[in-house]
């Protein structure tokens, strides 16, 4: 068995080749001296998930009834060419009986469809090992496990609403941390880096002691740690090749204007194809007040209109810092 932990931009390119020619993964693991089980992980881990249509179909379906369904301008385009709605694709996001259809092959080994021989006339949504996409996102994960603080922006506010008020009393982060210790969820060491990093609320001034302190010159730059597995299927690349396919779906641009830092800011949102901009006033610039803009519109429009009116939104990543 191969000694060595992580796997290497070589080994990936040997998992990439045996899973064109449909070796097993005991036959792989055993070419690479590894586990079948470390194969498996690796797979499974960093699979794309690609939504394309079969080589010969323009548009990309995965409706369990598209073969059978007759049903016609469903997205009010009355221009369609379109015999029916199944062949343009759109329908997946206009229908209230849209089911999605999964292959069952996906579930066993290899998990994944580059050897599969229906590939290239499968019309569902499909799972591709690419062993450059592996590489890249594996590099990615170990440097983000170095960098960063590994909190959630909830428990960041949290911590911010109890302790802020109580430091503008006076009292002490000793005092309030021996106080609040089983609701605080991190120890008191990291409550005064985040105080240090300017991760609270709070300035220096209102804290005598800290303002009488000489500022060291080496001064690490913490920020809050990103998922990056939230990007998969994500990127611009992604919106681009979208587009490509699919030239007729209506776009919806988002953005924010801020003014004042830290104070409130605008939530834009442009409906590209009407030339609509509505704005939302946000008392802070949060992931959470954006999916609260969100909320209050799925709850005001519907399910039906708001994937009518919201089938692909491009923004950007926001402050990699908030």
């Amino acid at each position: 068995m191969n000694n060595s932990k992580h796997l290497s931009f070589r080994d990936r390119n040997k998992i990439q080749g045996g899973l064109l020619t449909r070796k097993a993964l005991k036959q792989i693991a055993l070419e690479l001296n590894k586990h079948p089980s470390t194969i498996s992980r690796e797979i499974r881990t960093h699979m794309q998930l690609v939504k394309k249509g079969a080589k010969f179909s323009r548009f990309y379906n995965d409706c369990k009834f598209r073969k059978t369904c007759e049903r016609q301008y469903m997205c009010d385009d009355l221009n369609c060419i379109k015999e029916k709605c199944s062949l343009c694709g759109k329908c997946i996001y206009y229908c209230e009986l849209y089911e999605k259809e999964v292959c069952p092959k996906r579930e066993m080994a290899p998990y994944v469809c580059n050897g599969c021989s229906t590939r290239i006339t499968c019309n569902l949504e499909k799972r591709l090992y690419d062993s450059v996409f592996a590489n890249m996102q594996y590099n990615e994960v170990l440097r983000e496990t170095r960098t960063g603080i590994a909190i959630s922006e909830a428990d960041l506010q949290f911590i911010n609403d109890l302790v802020c008020p109580l430091l503008k009393k006076g009292q002490s982060f000793h005092h309030i941390y021996e106080t609040h210790k089983y609701e605080i969820p991190i120890s008191e060491r990291t409550l005064y880096i985040y105080l240090k990093q300017q991760l609270l609320n709070i300035d220096n001034l209102e804290l005598p002691r800290i303002v009488r302190y000489k500022k060291r010159i080496n001064t690490n730059h913490y920020k809050l740690k990103v998922e990056k597995k939230c990007y998969i299927g994500r990127t611009y690349k992604d919106y681009q090749d979208y587009i490509q396919e699919n030239p007729d779906i209506p776009v919806v641009q988002m953005d924010t204007v801020e003014g004042i830092k830290g104070g409130k800011v605008l939530l834009t949102v442009h409906f590209v194809n009407c030339s609509l901009m509505l704005a939302f006033i946000r008392e802070r610039n949060t992931a959470k007040s954006v999916t609260d803009v969100f909320n209050d519109l799925y709850s005001k429009l519907g399910n039906k209109d708001f994937k009518k009116l919201f089938v692909i939104l491009l923004t950007d990543r926001g402050n990699p810092d908030k």
